[in-house]
């Protein structure tokens, strides 16, 4: 198996040797950044692996002439990243001198800029002459390391704190999540849907009881009245017709609450626990309550929408949806004015006032049935010609 040399240009603005700048045609200045620039390309195309700056947090005139006046070192790999395009760009960044976030942001930048080529060489700077220019005592060896440790493991939280693929734009979402992560291609989540989906899972059993029964038994009852109808029954069957119909909708709508109310309450009751539990955290243990209770709502005017479909009430129907579109719309953003004490609690209120509306819409149905189901035949039956004029 081939081995393969890696090298690393440590570069110095007026060369290695203290008298090098004094050569004719030599760089005599470590600010002459079209210089740096022209080792930059040349190491790049001579195959190095890396370009890397060295630096110090004071003035010393009598110092290595390259070390006496230099550039910022993050500044000048910034700009030189521009002029290269494979070849890595490291730079030395006290951690005794320096601040986990700014260091955890330039060498992020850098790193965008440069397309993943920034290098970081974390010392702890030895030199004492350093503390004057910030005012501050120079810490001892131990003390010194002690700290880089820490400063390490901040820098590379601060690193990980967004996942490589967090943040999604695109003309018509755009999602923002700090530990956003991708379910498909196209599909993301955030734990801030986990409230959601626990509320909308909460709803499984009036689903099933709704499927059971309202699908079911009502549908038989639905047909029945409506069979009397185009079959011509006497008044008296087709009211009683309806009235076996509304009660099987009422005791249907009944079973469902019978069923979620306790469960919803259960839930709310325990929300601390589950939240705990599956890792949730403040905030969102506290939008699990009254989602909670926006869900079961949410889901008792679903159901009364669907129910004045069947009576083909589109106009009604489409009120409660409406309702809940433009209550939700406002109350939420009410609540996210309000502060986080008040986030989730939009919700129910929508959901509270589509079901109430749902199901006044649907009484009244019930109550005028009859009317409004003559009312909707024509005045001339199909199989008959209409009187001529």
């Amino acid at each position: 198996m081939k081995r393969q040399m890696h090298l690393g240009l440590f570069i110095l603005g007026t060369g290695s040797h203290v008298a090098g700048w004094r050569y004719p045609g030599a760089v005599d200045s470590f600010q002459d950044f079209p210089a740096i620039q022209e080792i930059g390309r040349t190491a790049e195309r001579g195959k190095f692996d890396l370009i890397f700056m060295g630096d110090n947090l004071y003035a010393d005139a009598a110092a290595h002439p390259s070390y006496t006046l230099r550039l910022e070192p993050l500044t000048m790999l910034a700009a030189l990243a521009t002029s290269t395009s494979h070849i890595g760009l490291g730079a030395t960044v006290s951690t005794t001198y320096s601040d986990p976030f700014s260091v955890a942001r330039v060498f992020a930048s850098l790193d965008h800029i440069s397309n993943g080529r920034a290098a970081w060489n974390a010392v702890t700077t030895a030199n004492p002459a350093t503390a004057a220019n910030f005012g501050t005592t120079h810490p001892d060896h131990a003390r010194r390391y002690e700290m880089a440790g820490e400063f390490l493991d901040v820098v590379k939280g601060l690193w990980d704190g967004w996942a490589d693929d967090a943040i999604v734009a695109d003309r018509v979402v755009f999602w923002c999540s700090a530990e956003g992560r991708r379910v498909s291609s196209w599909f993301w989540a955030s734990p801030y849907d986990t409230a959601v989906f626990l509320a909308y899972l909460s709803v499984v059993p009036s689903l099933t009881i709704f499927l059971v029964r309202v699908e079911t038994d009502f549908y038989d009852r639905f047909r029945e009245y409506y069979g009397a109808v185009s079959k011509h029954g006497t008044l008296a069957q087709v009211l009683q017709a309806k009235e076996r119909m509304a009660e099987c909708l009422r005791e249907s709508l009944r079973r469902v609450f019978l069923a979620q109310g306790p469960l919803s309450l259960a839930l709310v009751a325990l929300a601390p626990w589950i939240a705990a539990g599956l890792g949730l955290d403040r905030l969102q243990a506290a939008m699990l309550r009254p989602l909670l209770v926006g869900g079961a709502l949410h889901i008792l005017a679903l159901f009364g929408t669907i129910i004045l479909l069947y009576f083909d009430r589109r106009r009604d129907a489409a009120e409660v949806s409406a309702i809940f579109l433009v209550a939700n719309l406002t109350l939420t953003a009410a609540t996210l004015w309000a502060g986080p004490r008040f986030y989730g609690q939009g919700y129910p209120m929508a959901a509270l006032l589509a079901a109430a509306w749902a199901y006044h819409r649907l009484e009244q149905t019930l109550r005028d049935l009859e009317y409004l189901t003559f009312a909707s035949q024509p005045m001339v039956p199909d199989d008959q010609p209409a009187a001529a004029s």
